[in-house]
């Protein structure tokens, strides 16, 4: 190919005389470039000196350079510039010529290895390895396994990590070999003046298509309720995402419900993310290692659910050394042990978090109690996570993996007549939910070029609640209204999957695998009005009811293959190919009915120049399993019910543009629009629930509709030595029609927020002192609100969400510091919750009086106002 040259002249004076080549390297000039592209260095830099620089514009890489060089020669600006690119310089007739010399190395040979933690030995998962002029890059996979292919000779391999020190080693590539790395922690950075420094290589991107990480340093840097750090809450922050007020109602995701989000533990799907109904996550902070959250452009790995996956893997524990963690918070105390069990070979973490609160249950429930009233309350909460791994040789591993995590609580409120100790009423709630998880995972690199992951795993998810209201009905006070109500589901899950890498080339990255999984699930809903004379002791039990009504019982088959092949075109274009082919039988149905579904995904990212990423998507999902919760209080503890003709699977299309634009090395902003649409969605109609059970004709009564949802969202990151900004704004409508519903008219889903602004700030006094404030605002959400009352006491629902909740207002802040004694790490946080002390409301409610409904009649239910927090971690 004929070679391209640019010849680029720039003269500030008459040249009359002629330098030898020493001359020309040994002028001595002011040169400052600031985040420049490396051919436009050389323009600026011929144009400075007075020079022609000569070079082949396709020879130059893709290199950013950041200097201040005063009074240095043109030969030591050159060799700085050109470091690390391959290119060599040579002065020709009083010129300066830059080429790439020709080398006769044909071959390109595999570098394959896995990157660890100098301190503890843990696999750095998702690491970047990447030449220097980042024409060539790839990622570490979920066990920390990398492979890469370069050419024959010289090259220089940089791997880095956030929270590590980019280590950078050079190799002579000869042929295919292991090369493996540790990266020091770095615990503090000191940036100091220098005279000449590159751009920071952590703002580059590598990969388009990996899944964004989780800071988690971030998560810490937030003002949680009851000082308790929680990976969901942060969540809950990020643009597209929102929760009911203060957390209940759980997670949603561009205006799908909380139950069309995919949990994923260690490779693991669970149904249940929250402790205290959405006050707190199931994830003890001090055991996730890594956590990304995908809610657009699906890459085909993911599937099963429709609006969101948060893909959280757990620590493996330090092999090297013991090591101890405490921590007392306002709520809960928790604690982690991790270390060797075969020192370097295998380790093991056991981690524990409870609460608290129910040694003061007699306490609080004498203290909330009256002369006219009486109040019973208990609630506590624990989770248990475990974990060992062995590494058999340098090929293969296991990991076993265990949690354990429970709810429970109990509220009972007894009302007297005035100055009498009869029983005017009474109100009940009994509600227990958790998760059990036990897997074994095997990772076998199977050549240079492929990894298997082989994953079984058992899971459980348990939800039973019982409620019901007395009332007296009558003047002479002789009867009793009960309305009670049970909504139990439990779903055990029976898994296995196998996940392959392929690292084809430098062009392509291929995974594909398979996943099949037998459910078992066993839902019930039963509602039940009777009158009864005798208070409290004619009052059914949970156990007698339950032994009564049996569940619906019903298992099924579901299988997943999926395959994506990510392509990089150049260091500017990048395209992910994929789909998932999915099948669910139905075992115990007498038809064995069959469900397919194609999932095609697409997605597409362009460079446009230095500063601006394009990015597209348009990808299909599909859920078999419905979820289904109160849309009132709009609670996250589902019902997970199965699917048939009458209730077939959830589909989705999403198509979804933005771009990124890096504005500087400090500042970030990402912009997105998307469009969605959904069928086969289900949900409750107001006022009444559907009986679940062993004999009822209940999927007759189910409302089936459809979805639609569309938004824009915006992310702007700063950051620098002192201050950190993260503003988030949600700009959105999401749409719900049902036949049963409003006879098909469109109507706002219960968590839709048109606006919604999230502010994070972190102030940085020194490496021990940072001070944070939080502030979120959204506009309120829809509510279903009785319209009428009949004649016969029956209330109407005459309009779906035709009330709106006040706008949800918030700030919070809080203090850090942490201090070293010796290898004992402390860690002491303060922080105000709500420090305006606004009354948001969670819900309304409302009394009867003279059996009329009135405006006056409805209330707002609120729950936290300003809570202080305080927390004390050590570690050693």
């Amino acid at each position: 190919m004929q070679r391209i040259l640019i010849l680029v002249v720039f003269s500030f004076f008459v040249v009359s005389t002629t330098f030898s080549q020493n001359d020309v390297l040994q002028k001595e000039i002011t040169f400052r470039a600031i985040n420049r592209d490396l051919s436009n260095v050389l323009v600026d830099l011929s144009k400075e000196s007075g020079i022609n620089i000569v070079f082949n514009i396709r020879e130059i890489p893709e290199k950013y350079i950041k200097m201040y060089a005063p009074g240095y020669t043109l030969e030591s600006i050159l060799d700085y510039i050109l470091k690390d690119t391959g290119l060599k310089y040579d002065v020709i007739n009083n010129q300066i010529v830059i080429y790439k010399p020709q080398v006769d190395n044909e071959g390109e040979f595999q570098i394959y290895g896995t990157i660890y933690d100098s301190k503890t030995g843990e696999k750095l998962i998702y690491t970047n390895v990447y030449l220097d002029d980042f024409s060539r890059g790839t990622l570490s996979n979920e066990y920390g396994y990398y492979s890469i292919t370069l050419p024959k000779g010289e090259n220089s391999l940089n791997f880095s990590f956030l929270g590590y020190k980019t280590k950078k080693v050079s190799i002579d590539v000869q042929k295919d070999f292991q090369l493996d790395v540790s990266l020091v922690p770095e615990e503090a950075k000191l940036l100091d003046e220098v005279l000449i420094t590159d751009s920071k290589l952590e703002t580059r991107r590598i990969d388009f298509f990996n899944p964004p990480k989780i800071n988690m340093s971030k998560i810490e840097k937030m003002v949680h309720l009851f000082g308790e750090d929680d990976v969901l809450r942060y969540i809950y922050t990020k643009s597209g995402v929102l929760s009911g007020t203060d957390g209940f109602g759980g997670m949603h995701v561009r205006g799908g419900n909380s139950g069309e989000n995919q949990i994923i533990l260690d490779g693991v799907p669970i149904y249940n993310s929250i402790h205290a109904i959405g006050l707190f996550s199931i994830f003890n902070s001090s055991t996730i290692k890594d956590a990304k959250f995908v809610k657009n452009s699906f890459p085909a790995r993911y599937g099963g659910n429709l609006s969101s996956f948060l893909d959280i893997r757990t620590i493996d524990g330090n092999n090297k050394k013991y090591g101890y963690e405490i921590e007392l918070g306002l709520m809960t105390l928790k604690g982690l042990v991790e270390g060797p069990i075969v020192k370097g070979k295998s380790s093991f973490f056991i981690s524990f978090r409870r609460t608290y609160i129910d040694i003061w249950d007699q306490q609080i429930s004498g203290f909330l109690s009256s002369t006219e009233k009486t109040k019973d309350f208990s609630y506590f909460f624990y989770d248990f996570n475990a974990k060992t791994n062995f590494k058999l040789n340098n090929n293969n591993s296991l990991f076993l993996s265990f949690y354990k995590g429970i709810d429970n609580f109990f509220n009972k409120d007894v009302l007297f007549h005035t100055n009498t100790d009869t029983i005017a009423g009474i109100s009940n709630n009994e509600w227990k939910w958790g998760n059990n998880l036990l897997s074994l995972q095997w990772n076998s690199r199977i050549n240079t070029k492929n990894t298997l992951t082989t994953t079984t795993y058992f899971s459980r998810y348990i939800a039973k609640s019982y409620s019901y209201d007395v009332n007296h009905i009558d003047e002479q006070m002789s009867k009793y209204l009960y309305d009670g109500r049970i909504m139990d589901s439990q779903i055990k899950n029976y898994g296995l999957k196998v996940d392959f890498d392929y690292f084809a080339n430098k062009y392509n990255k291929i995974k594909w695998g398979a996943h099949t999984v037998l459910h078992a699930i066993e839902p019930l809903v039963y509602v039940n009005s009777q009158l009864l004379s005798n208070v409290p002791k004619e009052i059914p039990t949970s156990g007698t009811i339950r032994t009564d009504i049996s569940p619906f019982k019903a298992k099924g088959l579901e299988s997943r293959v999926y395959f994506e092949d990510g392509i990089k075109f150049n260091e500017k274009s990048n395209l992910n190919l994929g789909f998932q082919f999915s099948h669910y039988i139905n075992l115990d149905n007498t038809e064995k009915e069959q469900f397919f579904s194609f999932e095609p995904r697409i997605i597409f990212a362009q460079k446009l120049n230095d500063i601006f990423i394009l990015n597209f998507s348009i990808v299909k999902m599909s859920q078999y399993l419905h979820a289904i919760s109160n849309n009132g209080l709009g609670l996250s503890v589902h019902n997970i019910i199965p699917l048939s003709k009458i209730l077939p699977p959830e589909n989705s299309w999403q198509a979804n543009i933005g771009f990124n634009a890096t504005l500087s090395d400090k500042s970030f902003i990402e912009l997105n629009g998307y469009y969605k649409i959904s069928d086969n969605l289900i949900s409750h109609k107001d006022g009444s629930y559907f009986i679940i059970s062993q004999y009822s004709n209940w999927q007759n009564t189910v409302p089936v509709g459809k979805g639609k949802m569309y938004g824009l969202e915006f992310s702007w990151n700063y950051n620098s030595r002192k201050v950190q900004i993260l503003l988030n704004y949600t700009l959105a409508q999401s749409l719900r029609s049902y036949d049963e519903i409003l006879d098909g008219k469109w109507f706002e889903y219960r968590f839709s927020r048109r606006h919604n602004i999230n502010l994070n700030t972190i102030w940085k006094f020194s490496k021990r002192m940072s001070f944070y404030l939080n502030a979120k605002y959204g506009t309120g959400n829809p509510y279903t609100l009785p319209t009428q009352l009949t004649p016969e006491g029956t209330l109407l629902y005459e309009e779906k969400n035709n009330w709106k909740l006040p706008d949800y207002q918030r700030i919070d802040v809080g203090f850090e510091t942490k201090f070293h004694q010796e290898d004992i790490m402390h860690e002491l946080k303060f922080g105000i919750y709500n420090v305006l002390n606004h009354t948001n409301p969670i819900y309304l409610t409302y009394s009867l009086k003279d059996n009329t409904l009135l405006s006056s009649n409805f209330k707002q239910v609120y729950v936290f106002p300003l809570i202080p927090s305080i927390s004390y971690k050590i570690k050693f």
